[in-house]
């Protein structure tokens, strides 16, 4: 009983650190995405005063 127990323990600990790790990553693309926006909005604004 207790070695299916540790295994289960493993399989949410692994899926729970590929859910932080792609929640992680999709975080850093919405920032990236983000500040990428926010600085073409910028410069047309610079380029057009």
């Amino acid at each position: 009983m207790e070695a299916v127990l540790t295994v289960l323990f493993l399989l949410v600990s692994v899926v729970a650190i590929d859910a932080i790790t792609y929640k992680a990553i999709d975080f850093k693309l919405i920032l990236d995405a983000t500040k990428k926006a926010l600085k073409s909005k910028f410069y047309t604004q610079k380029s057009h005063a």
